[in-house]
């Protein structure tokens, strides 16, 4: 049974970023993945382009049950940390208004420079194509057992992400095995994913992407909203606007509330502005239909739909409509409704909402429960908006995860 001072299960981002970390003590360091590579997950990261961070760092950004101890690990390891890291690995950042890539642009990249580095420090082994199947803690340290050998160590860190993206390899595997070692689990759900609706029009509009404000009604009250791009779908509504507000209506799905949207196709004019804006074109422009007038500023297949809500047609001459239907017109374009019955799954989310809270670790994520066994990234109950967040927390916390069991590891052998 082969020896090491720290095991780290999980080679993801946080993984990666906690064997980094730790390599700065001179200990005895195995990382292992169930991935035939390392760094799978990066690859997929920002559409290709790995969104490593962003400037503007709130803690609002970061959806969890305990933000102040989130706040605190973010405090350690924060974006100017992050920057400096890369540039140590040999990559220059790209700042495009605050969301941070890597300056080629290019995931592979990203992964490639962990994985050399890593390959080349001669206190860190590899074992790739390695699942965990159990760790049990000994009176001093732990037993790892894999389906390909086992392990003992003074200190574990457990980086296996969630459920999100299982073609890369995430499948819960931590989430078991914290579980077995006594830890709770906030209840796991897809985040950053697609909504669905049964809305007839979908098929017609598939494929359209336009601008919105979107308001995520829960029992009819409006609670949270986000504007930007989002993309019509065969089966419902997507986008990063719907994506940031997904978790939301997931949660609320689960408990069998009423979820709804209201979509705003034209944000920059009030109520008042766009009806003065159709009243003034619908005078100027008589020789115009109700279809015409609305190509102006809706995607052509989206303007039927909206007309429809206002029962009206796109050859409907509108010169002959009175104040209350040219209202209903106004609304159906500020606050088009759609209702949501349904999210996409794990296979198409990004991130996981969920996982080992904070409450049962310390601030340096050390578990309450068993001296020596550390978390990091998202298999912690926090989850990020688009934009470079995920990345952001999974370095910070296997940043400080690495370090911290480093310095008990050296402590350790101190005494």
């Amino acid at each position: 049974m082969k020896s090491y001072d720290l095991i780290i299960v999980g080679a993801g981002p946080a993984g990666m970023s906690a064997a980094i970390a730790a390599s700065e003590e001179d200990i005895k360091i195995l990382l292992l993945d169930g991935s035939d590579k390392i760094g799978k997950k990066i690859l997929v990261t920002g559409n290709g382009k790995c969104n490593l961070t962003n400037s503007y760092q709130d803690i609002a950004c970061y959806r969890t049950e305990t933000p102040d101890k989130v706040l605190g690990v973010l405090n350690l390891f924060g974006p100017s940390k992050t920057a400096g890291f890369f540039r140590d690995l040999g990559i220059l950042t790209r700042d495009k208004n605050g969301y941070i890539y890597p300056y080629n642009e290019q995931a592979s990249t990203v992964r490639d420079a962990f994985e050399s580095f890593i390959r080349g420090n001669k206190n860190i082994t590899v074992r790739t194509g390695c699942h965990v199947d159990k760790i049990l803690p000994l009176r001093e340290g732990f037993r790892i057992i894999t389906g390909t050998g086992n392990y003992v160590s003074t200190a574990v860190i457990l980086t296996t992400g969630g459920y999100a993206g299982p073609g890369n390899d995430s499948d819960g595997t931590g989430f078991g095995l914290a579980g077995c070692m006594g830890h709770r689990l906030i209840p796991t759900y897809p985040a950053l994913t697609a909504l669905k609706s049964s809305a007839p029009f979908l098929k017609k509009v598939r494929g359209v992407r336009n601008q919105a404000n979107i308001s995520l009604l829960i029992d009819e009250e409006p609670l949270y909203s986000e504007s930007g791009e989002l993309q019509w779908t065969d089966y419902g509504i997507s986008g990063v606007a719907v994506f940031q507000l997904s978790r939301y209506a997931v949660i609320a799905l689960e408990e069998g509330r009423s979820v709804s949207l209201s979509l705003d196709f034209l944000r920059e004019m009030d109520r008042n502005q766009l009806y003065e804006y159709l009243y003034s074109q619908i005078r100027n422009c008589s020789y115009k239909d109700a279809g015409e007038i609305l190509k102006g500023f809706l995607p052509e297949k989206l303007t039927p739909v909206v007309l429809r809500e206002a029962h009206l047609s796109t050859h409907d001459n509108l010169i002959q409509v009175d104040a209350d239907k040219l209202q209903d017109l106004v609304s159906a374009i500020k606050s088009f409704p759609l209702r949501i019955n349904g999210y996409m799954g794990y296979e198409k989310a990004q991130v996981t909402r969920g996982g080992i809270p904070f409450n049962e670790v310390t601030d340096h994520l050390e578990s309450i429960l068993h001296t020596g066994l550390y978390f990091a990234g998202e298999i912690l109950d926090v989850d990020g908006t688009c934009g470079g967040y995920n990345l952001q927390w999974a370095f910070s916390s296997g940043n400080v995860s690495g370090k911290a069991a480093a310095e008990y590891i050296r402590k350790n052998k101190e005494t």
